[in-house]
């Protein structure tokens, strides 16, 4: 049985969190801009989608809360309706499931059943969010598919031989997509634009690391930084061409942003910002955002 959510934003961001990440001798004020609230739907133009990769139950539902935490037209500024945020679970499995036991005995065996998990899945999304915002998002996983399917199927190798194979459930992927008001824009590389979304996602205070603080002890299968040989052809999308990289290692959970152009940006470091990167494929340039 799937997670799939249509939410509708009515909470404000708890500020409790900000005063925990403060830093000795760190006095940064951010401000989330001065966008008006009574925006029009037509305004709501950006697709984004962050993917978030081996979640268990709890941390699927932090996540979503933070969703809900920075829904507003001062962080995300999210379509507040049911064409508004896309949240999907792909390739849940039970603790201790005997077909994932099976299949992660081979490499190929166990491309072969995620990739078949993940078609199921995509058939579900499209059932259940037979509107734009459920195109939009399968338009999208589609052609990144076969980089989606391996970051799944290394994180269910990783929590199948795991100690908590046993004992807790698995979510291969949270799909987070939504429509917000505000662009992402790789040439603001401090994030100096207060109404663009750069400054929301990255700063200290934001949403990504805000994920990060609230899943940390919530997700027990540790996905390591390893020096591994990652397939960086997995997508099909030319423009990721050079953007396919191991999306583990910098947080509890695996991470992946595509921005309203569908370029994919990983987390290259989280410090008192978190720092997003990616290559451009135009101009063979890298490009990184933090603040």
């Amino acid at each position: 049985m799937g997670f799939f959510k249509k939410i509708f934003g009515k909470k404000k961001k708890d500020e409790s969190l900000s005063e925990m990440l403060d830093v000795a001798g760190l006095d940064l004020e951010v401000g989330f801009g001065d966008e008006p609230e009574n925006l029009n739907e037509e305004d709501y133009k950006y697709n984004h989608c962050f993917i978030f990769y081996g979640l268990n139950e709890e941390g699927f539902s932090a996540i979503e809360n933070q969703v809900q935490n920075f829904d507003g037209p001062h962080h995300l500024s999210l379509l507040r309706s049911m064409e508004g945020v896309l949240m999907a679970d792909v390739c849940s499995q039970g603790a201790g499931s005997e077909k994932v036991k099976e299949a992660m005995q081979s490499y190929e065996d166990s491309q072969t059943y995620v990739e078949q998990r993940v078609d199921t899945y995509l058939e579900q999304i499209k059932e259940n969010f037979d509107s734009q915002i459920g195109e939009d998002c399968l338009e999208l996983i589609n052609i990144e598919k076969p980089y989606f399917v391996e970051n799944i199927r290394y994180a269910m190798e990783e929590w199948a031989a795991s100690e908590f194979f046993e004992k807790e459930d698995f979510i291969g992927a949270m799909i987070v997509f939504v429509k917000s008001s505000k662009e992402f824009d790789k040439d603001d590389s401090i994030s100096e634009n207060q109404d663009g979304m750069n400054l929301p996602l990255v700063t200290r205070s934001g949403f990504i690391r805000d994920c990060i603080y609230a899943t940390e002890d919530l997700i027990n299968v540790q996905f390591k930084n390893d020096d591994i040989e990652w397939k960086e052809d997995e997508g099909n999308n030319p423009r990721n061409n050079c953007n396919y990289s191991f999306p583990f290692g910098s947080a509890p959970f695996g991470f992946n942003y595509f921005d309203q152009l569908g370029q994919l940006w990983n987390i290259e470091e989280v410090g008192k910002a978190v720092t997003l990167s990616t290559e451009w494929e135009e101009d063979e340039m890298e490009y990184h955002v933090s603040h």
